[in-house]
C-alpha cells in the first residue's frame, strides 16, 4: 500500500483482501509470540518453584496441585511440538484448557482473599503503632487547602495520572462519610463501571466485590490454603486495643513476612495463568494454523527445558527476548494497519460477516495475551452488544449488594467496618464524577481528624502518593 495514497483510494475488493492477509499475519505473529513466551514462562515457573519450595511445602495440598499443573504443561509442550502445519486442535481441547484456567484463577482469587483479610488487620495494627510510637512526625505540612490545590494542579496537568492515584488515596485516609453518602458513591461507581456490560460481567463483578469485602462467605474459604485460613482466624481473636506498642510492632512484622510468602505463591500461580493463556491462544489459532515453521526456525526451544541454569540457557533466553521484542513491534505495527482498514470499511458501510468474525477471533487472541492477572473471562472478552445488562437488573444487583454490605457491617466493630468500607470504595472504578468531588472527599476526611499528628501523617501519605 502506498502511504501517500492511503486506504481511502483503494478499491473495496483489494481492501478486503488486504484485511484478510494482514489479519492472518497478525494471528500467526501472536501464535509465534505465545510459543516463545511459553518456554520463558516455564523456565521462570521452575525457578520460582525451586526458590520458594519451603514456603510451598507449608501449603501442601496446593503445592501438589501446582506441581500437577506444571507437569501437565510440560506434557502439553511436548504434544504441541508434534503439531504439524495442517493439524487442527479438537474444540474439546480448548474447553479443557479453559477448565484448567478456571482452576488456576480460583487458586489465585482465594489466595487474594486471604491476603485481603490479613491486610484489614494489618491496618488496625498500623494505626496502633502510629498512635503509640514515641517518634514525632517531623512533617509540618498541615494545610489541607494547600494539599487540595496541589492535587488539583496535578490533575489539570495530567488527569489520567491522578485518576490512578485515587484508589490508593482512598485506601490510606480515614473514612468519615455518612452512610448515605458512602453508598451513593458506591452506587455511582458501580453504575458507571457496569452500565454497558453484559449480565454475566455484572454478576461476576458484584460477586468479586462481595468476596473482597468479606472473604469468609466464599464457598471454598477455609478449604484451600488452610494455613492462611487459620492465620486469619488467629488474627480475629486478638484484642488489638490491649496490645502494647512492641506487641503490635511484632505482629505487624509477622504479617509482613506472611504476606511476602503469600505474594510469592501468588506470583507462581499468576505464571501458571500466563502459561495456560498461551495454550488457549495456540489452541484457538491452531483451528486454522500450524506452528511447525516456528519450531523449524528455532529448534533449540524444546532443549531449553532440559538445560540446567547455565550461560547457555541464559543465551537462549536472551535470543527469545529479542524475538519477543521484534514480534511485539510487528504486532503493534499490524494493529495500526488493520485499524485503518477496518475504519475505512466501516465508512464504506461494508457489512461483511466474515470480516466481523475475523476481527472477533483476533480480539479474543489479544484479550488472552494481554491478560496479566488472570481475570474472569467475562472481564477480558469484548461484550456482546445484544446482551447488555438493562438498567432495572443492574439496579437490582446493586441494591442486593448494598443490602449484603449492610448485613455484613452490622456484625463488625467500628475499626473493621471502616477499614472494609474504604477498601471497597478504593476497588470500585472512579466513584467520583469530578475532581472537585474527590477533593471535597479528601478535604472532609482530613478536617475530621481531631489529632494533629494523625493529620500530619495522612497529609504526608497523600503527598507521597501524588508526588512519586
Amino acid at each position: 500500500m502506498n502511504k501517500k495514497e492511503g486506504v481511502h483510494t483503494i478499491k473495496t475488493e483489494e481492501l478486503l483482501n488486504m484485511f484478510f492477509k494482514i489479519n492472518n499475519i497478525q494471528k500467526y505473529n501472536i501464535g509465534q509470540l505465545s510459543v516463545i513466551e511459553l518456554f520463558n514462562y516455564i523456565i521462570k515457573l521452575e525457578d520460582y518453584i525451586n526458590l520458594n519450595e519451603d514456603i510451598l511445602k507449608g501449603v501442601e495440598s496446593e503445592y501438589t496441585n501446582i506441581l500437577s499443573i506444571r507437569d501437565t504443561f510440560l506434557n502439553y509442550i511436548k504434544k504441541l511440538y508434534k503439531v504439524d502445519s495442517t493439524k487442527k486442535f479438537d474444540i474439546e481441547q480448548i474447553k479443557y484448557y479453559k477448565i484448567v484456567r478456571d482452576n488456576i484463577r480460583e487458586l489465585s482469587f482465594l489466595l487474594s482473599i486471604y491476603i485481603n483479610e490479613i491486610d484489614y488487620y494489618n491496618e488496625i495494627l498500623l494505626s496502633i503503632i502510629r498512635r503509640r510510637s514515641n517518634n514525632i512526625n517531623k512533617n509540618n505540612k498541615t494545610d489541607i487547602f494547600v494539599l487540595c490545590s496541589h492535587l488539583k494542579n496535578k490533575y489539570y496537568n495530567n488527569p489520567k495520572m491522578v485518576e490512578t492515584y485515587i484508589p490508593e488515596i482512598i485506601n490510606v485516609i480515614p473514612l468519615y462519610l455518612a452512610k448515605d453518602k458512602y453508598f451513593s458513591l458506591v452506587r455511582n461507581g458501580l453504575r458507571k463501571s457496569m452500565l454497558k456490560k453484559s449480565n454475566k460481567f455484572c454478576e461476576t463483578m458484584i460477586s468479586t466485590y462481595k468476596y473482597f469485602f468479606n472473604g469468609h462467605l466464599h464457598p471454598k474459604y477455609g478449604i484451600k490454603f488452610e494455613k492462611y485460613f487459620f492465620y486469619v482466624e488467629e488474627l480475629k481473636m486478638i484484642k488489638f486495643k490491649e496490645l502494647s506498642y512492641e506487641a503490635a510492632l511484632n505482629k505487624h512484622e509477622e504479617i509482613l513476612r506472611i504476606s511476602d510468602e503469600m505474594n510469592n505463591i501468588s506470583e507462581i500461580i499468576r505464571i501458571l495463568g500466563l502459561i495456560i493463556n498461551r495454550f488457549i491462544i495456540l489452541s484457538m489459532i491452531d483451528v486454522e494454523y500450524g506452528l511447525s515453521d516456528l519450531y523449524n526456525k528455532k529448534p533449540y526451544l524444546l532443549n531449553i527445558l532440559e538445560i540446567e541454569k547455565s550461560k547457555e540457557r541464559d543465551r537462549y533466553i536472551q535470543q527469545n527476548n529479542k524475538y519477543i521484542n521484534k514480534l511485539n513491534h510487528e504486532i503493534k505495527k499490524k494493529n495500526i494497519e488493520l485499524s485503518k482498514i477496518i475504519n475505512e470499511l466501516i465508512s464504506r458501510k461494508i457489512n461483511n460477516e466474515k470480516i466481523l468474525n475475523e476481527i472477533n477471533k483476533t480480539e479474543h487472541l489479544l484479550a488472552y495475551y494481554k491478560d496479566e492477572i488472570i481475570q474472569p473471562e467475562e472481564f477480558i472478552i469484548s461484550e456482546d452488544n445484544n446482551n447488555l445488562v438493562n438498567k432495572e437488573y443492574l439496579e437490582l444487583l446493586i441494591d442486593n449488594f448494598i443490602d449484603y454490605i449492610l448485613r455484613s457491617i452490622s456484625k463488625m466493630n467500628k475499626n473493621e467496618k471502616k477499614n472494609r468500607m474504604k477498601k471497597l470504595l478504593s476497588l470500585i472504578s472512579i466513584p467520583f464524577d469530578t475532581i472537585d468531588e474527590f477533593v471535597d472527599y479528601i478535604k472532609y476526611s482530613l478536617e475530621m481528624c481531631s489529632d494533629k499528628e494523625d493529620l500530619k501523617y495522612y497529609i504526608e501519605l497523600i503527598y507521597t502518593i501524588i508526588d512519586k
